[in-house]
């Protein structure tokens, strides 16, 4: 039996390459809503802290993010899958996903509030929270998880640390545990679903080979079918004609 599924490396290469690239964009606008909802509650616990015009274009950033994000995604789902260059598509998730990256790690920048130990808090919660949730739903491609968490964590992680003090410190070595609690973590889960979706690839090619080798017989049969009608339109009364035909051409004008 012939095994139309991914068996070559590069077969199952190209196939989770196609698989990969369509989940991170199926789950964009879940990851869209949770950006925006974390990024409103920053907003609005920093507000009155660093000042209502240095948040404005904290978030005029973050909405530049994730705006060309959602045109990326948005002429990925209007791309025919035939005639779709994953590579390319999978090179634009991982800009956008730095982008958004970038854009919060800003926020360690210009929404860090001196001297104020909750809102500092607070904010490390936020960073660390989108964190997290981008781990969750980009396993499936480590490049784009290290490209959102270290821009997002590592400004944080500086920032904690100029400031000093016992709070300062504790929350930058946390920040820290935590970013190495995601890339060790991150490793497991990229590799549970990899194996997952080739899994299930190599399964739908043997789904679709079945479905083929059960099909075979039947077109054999009709064609047989068709063969046996053909043998019986030229019967007994069709060979006599056509011998009669023949006698008749034979006999000629002289045998008149």
């Amino acid at each position: 039996m012939s095994i139309s599924a991914p068996s070559a490396p590069a077969d199952a290469e190209a196939a989770f390459l196609a698989e990969q690239t369509r989940l991170l964009y199926r789950g964009f606008p879940a990851a869209i809503a949770g950006n925006i909802g974390v990024a409103g509650l920053v907003s609005l616990l920093q507000w009155h802290v660093v000042g209502s015009s240095t948040v404005g274009v904290w978030l005029l950033l973050l909405a530049l993010s994730l705006a060309l994000r959602a045109a990326t995604a948005l002429a990925f789902r209007r791309t025919a899958p035939e005639g779709r260059d994953d590579r390319k598509w999978l090179l634009l998730f991982r800009i956008g996903a730095a982008m958004t990256g970038l854009a919060w790690g800003a926020a360690s920048l210009i929404l860090f509030p001196a001297d104020n130990v909750a809102h500092q808090a607070l904010l490390a919660f936020a960073l660390g929270g989108v964190s997290a949730g981008a781990t969750a739903s980009l396993a499936v491609d480590r490049v784009s998880v290290m490209v959102f968490t270290v821009p997002t964590l590592i400004p944080l992680v500086a920032r904690l640390f100029i400031e000093g003090g016992n709070f300062g410190l504790s929350m930058a070595a946390m920040a820290i545990l935590f970013f190495a609690y995601i890339t060790f973590s991150l490793r497991d889960a990229y590799s549970s679903l990899r194996d997952s979706v080739l899994l299930r690839v190599a399964a739908t090619g043997h789904a679709r080979d079945l479905e083929g080798e059960r099909a075979a017989p039947a077109r054999f049969h009709g064609d047989l079918h068709g063969l046996d009608l053909g043998k019986r339109r030229t019967g007994p009364r069709d060979l006599s004609l056509r011998a009669g035909s023949a006698g008749e051409g034979g006999r000629g004008p002289g045998a008149r």
